[in-house]
């Protein structure tokens, strides 16, 4: 079954719960400044802030569960345009898979 069997959505769109899933694995985290992201976050997209709070836009691995911590929702826009303005050499390259070199196949020119 390939996902746009099993998409019902308009041509062209992400299948049904792959949105919801990615909109899950983001938050919006307000927190302490001048400290580290806090447990669960696994990247962190675009940083703001001072010495007494940061808002951070995170990737999370885990839910963050630091009472320090306030996490708020956020939506595929934001998300995308948080990967769009997110370092290549960092965000980007985590994300992607490792690359492996192309055997060379014989009879081929």
């Amino acid at each position: 079954m390939t996902w746009a069997s099993r998409w019902s959505g308009p041509p062209g769109g992400c299948p049904a719960g792959e949105a919801d899933r990615l909109i899950a694995a983001h938050a919006r985290l307000i927190g302490p400044g001048g400290g580290p992201a806090p447990a669960g976050v696994a990247a962190v997209l675009e940083q703001a802030g001072d010495a007494t709070q940061q808002v951070l836009l995170a990737r999370l691995s885990a839910a963050v569960i630091d009472p320090r911590w306030e996490s708020r929702p956020v939506t595929i826009e934001e998300i995308a345009l948080g990967y769009l303005s997110a370092p290549a050499e960092g965000i980007a390259a985590s994300l992607m898979p490792p690359r492996r070199p192309i055997a060379a196949t014989k009879g081929r020119s």
